[in-house]
């Protein structure tokens, strides 16, 4: 089996396990959906489901941000960016958990963990942790960036405020991008393309003041 072939099985499997997850816990509520109903929903094995998945939470809610590796950040602060912002999206865009960009089924499995959220809000709770965390992570290599290169600071501002707004556009180009991905459908542009061109919007609406 190819590679690709290989990798397009994976994703298959992952999209099972998900939409399975999230259809039995919608119909049922989370706590009495085991990770066997899963497995029989998505025919697999629980081996397999471990292979994939860590926990039924997972399952259910989605895999968490990926952490930001020493790499990535190093090879960030290497040299300054002619786009700060575009440069900061693609740093978004590491630690995007794979289910993020995988699977044609995926806007109805968003839209099971919304209502799932609203039922279980110490689920909701958990997940936005993870994305703060991730998010500090992020907030920490850009303050680092113009402690390093101040020529690029705009603001006078504390540089870690100014560290924050960045980040912040970055983060709502991403979360604009990833909805407007969720509507477009599964051969649409991907979820980055998607970001990019909602970063280019808020440059727009920054321009004409409004």
């Amino acid at each position: 089996m190819s590679s690709s072939l290989r990798e397009q099985k994976r994703r298959a499997t992952l999209a099972a396990i998900e939409e399975s997850a999230t259809a039995l816990v919608e119909e049922h509520g989370y706590d009495t959906v085991t990770v066997e109903d899963i497995c029989a929903a998505a025919q697999i094995s629980r081996r397999t489901f471990f292979n994939y998945v860590d926990s039924k939470e997972t399952a259910v809610m989605g895999q968490p941000p990926r952490e930001l590796t020493d790499e990535a950040v190093s090879e960030f602060l290497q040299s300054p960016h002619d786009d700060l912002f575009l440069a900061v999206l693609q740093l978004c865009f590491l630690v995007l958990p794979e289910s993020a960009t995988a699977g044609s089924g995926l806007s109805k499995v968003v839209e099971r963990r919304k209502a799932i959220k609203r039922d279980h809000p110490e689920l909701a709770y958990a997940r936005l942790h993870t994305f703060t965390a991730s998010h500090a992570q992020i907030h920490r290599a850009v303050e680092d960036y113009l402690a390093r290169y101040p020529e690029q600071r705009r603001l006078e501002i504390p540089i870690e405020q100014e560290a924050q707004l960045v980040v912040s556009v970055a983060v709502q180009s991403l979360q604009m991008g990833y909805k407007y991905w969720i509507s477009a459908g599964p051969d649409a542009n991907s979820v980055e393309v998607h970001s990019e061109n909602a970063l280019s919007l808020f440059r727009q609406l920054f321009r004409e003041g409004r």
